[in-house]
């Protein structure tokens, strides 16, 4: 019914309700409270000794390992073996950190009115405390458009080819895609895997601008086989139309996992819309810049013919 009037902060607290259905907690409360053992009780003592860290588990899983066992082992309050157990939970919440953003379209240097855009997201797994988290690849941040007439990997087959001891290359079928880990809620009803959601909002009205996307698999494994996390750099798309105007289009791009409380992610986006002439002027500059084949441009002068910035992102 939210999406029917298009209304960004309704269909929010739509997800914070499903969120808190899942983790059995009421609305408005602590996130630390979907941490096992963890009551209102010991969010209130360690509420009384450092605000900040109730406000979610990350703030919390910032604190050093001494200070989180002074907040809430004690007398009253957790175990060593509680507090073991509720952090074991904390190292696995499947935080999604959006390192990129952006648009394209697919075979084309920008953006024009009325195209089939594609939203790019590229993200990271990282845990609440998650320490040693290694520099992002830039090269896994980039979205390689698949050669021409490559239909499988324009459908999204996916497909590996890799080189027998004899040295043949064979192509392997297409990867599975993971699921991610069942979320912890033990107070539901039966297992629940996490799906996230991807839509884009306007600020100033409040409107949405581009509906939901779910996503509840990924193209990498996101944990190792002892639990730790892989950082491996995920891709999600979802795929829409162009506005019909040229212009500069802001919004908010939410992804909002539907299982736990406290791990939504946002980043302001630029979407912008080119006139069709743009597109044949990179052409033509890429057609004057790449030399036949044999041919030798020595001492010619270079042009940059670098894809105008489709995207501004937040720091």
């Amino acid at each position: 019914m939210t999406l029917a009037f298009a209304n960004t902060r309704p269909l929010l607290a739509a997800y914070h309700i499903s969120q808190g259905l899942v983790q059995a907690m009421p609305p408005h409360t602590s996130p630390l409270l979907q941490l096992p053992h963890f009551t209102p009780q010991i969010v209130r003592a360690i509420r009384e000794r450092a605000v900040d860290a109730t406000q979610s588990v990350q703030s919390f899983m910032e604190l050093s390992d001494t200070k989180r066992r002074a907040f809430a082992i004690g007398d009253g309050l957790l175990s060593d073996k509680q507090f073991s157990a509720a952090m074991k939970v904390a190292a696995q919440l499947p935080f999604a950190k959006i390192e990129k953003a952006f648009f394209k379209v697919t075979g084309e240097k920008c953006l024009t009115p009325g195209s089939l855009i594609q939203l790019v997201v590229k993200l990271r797994i990282i845990p609440p405390g998650s320490a040693g988290v290694p520099e992002v690849n830039e090269l896994d941040l980039e979205d390689v458009d698949p050669k021409e007439g490559d239909l499988d990997a324009l459908h999204g087959r996916k497909k590996k080819k890799v080189k027998t001891a004899d040295g043949k290359t064979v192509t392997l079928p297409a990867e599975v895609p993971v699921q991610p880990p069942l979320a912890h809620a033990p107070y539901f009803a039966r297992d629940h895997s996490p799906r996230w959601r991807v839509f884009l909002a306007e600020n100033k009205s409040g409107k949405i601008a581009v509906p939901p996307f779910s996503f509840s698999t990924f193209d990498k494994p996101l944990f190792k086989g002892d639990g730790s996390p892989t950082y491996n750099v995920q891709t999600l798309k979802m795929q829409f139309q162009a506005p019909p105007q040229v212009g500069n289009y802001p919004f908010t791009m939410h992804l909002v996992c539907d299982s736990y409380v406290g791990l939504d992610s946002t980043v302001d986006v630029v979407m912008a819309v080119e006139e069709m002439s743009r597109a044949t002027e990179i052409e033509e500059e890429e057609d004057i810049s790449e030399p036949e084949e044999g041919e030798f441009c020595v001492g010619a002068p270079v042009l940059d013919v670098r894809p105008p910035m489709l995207i501004l992102l937040a720091s």
